[in-house]
């Protein structure tokens, strides 16, 4: 009597078909992620853009620093419920000399992500668009 069940040639072209699929779709899946934090990047450097539109309405100018601070040094405290938190694991920084200024998040863990390896994003107010730079200005 024969038994009824699945051959091992059988289970084998399971397994390479699942895999096949698996090398199709993890490269997407990885890719939507990427996009996924970037936008969630612009968000809230969109945000602070806003917070610094207010400081900028009270003070009647930006604040100004000398090197990069955290940004919840002027914006958080006031401006903002609460601190931004940063979908690389990274810190949001500002800088600024009163006129213009320039809000950077570090890329702490990329993790394949195509952002010209673990540097900065960055938002300026002059240009008024996101762009990635190696380092901070």
């Amino acid at each position: 009597m024969r038994k009824k069940g699945f051959t091992l040639i059988e289970l084998l072209v399971v397994v390479a078909i699942i895999g096949i699929l698996a090398a199709i779709a993890l490269p997407k899946l990885f890719a939507a992620i990427c996009q996924s934090k970037t936008g969630q990047t612009a968000g809230v450097l969109g945000s602070l853009n806003g917070s610094l539109a207010m400081y900028y309405g009270t003070n009647y100018q930006y604040p100004n620093t000398a090197a990069s601070i955290n940004v919840s040094t002027y914006i958080v405290s006031a401006y903002m419920a609460q601190a931004p938190t940063s979908p690389w694991n990274g810190s949001f920084l500002y800088k600024g000399d009163g006129n213009i200024y320039t809000l950077c998040v570090s890329i702490a863990n990329a993790n394949g992500c195509n952002t010209t390896a673990e540097g900065w994003q960055y938002y300026s107010s002059p240009q008024g668009k996101l762009a990635f730079s190696s380092d901070c200005p």
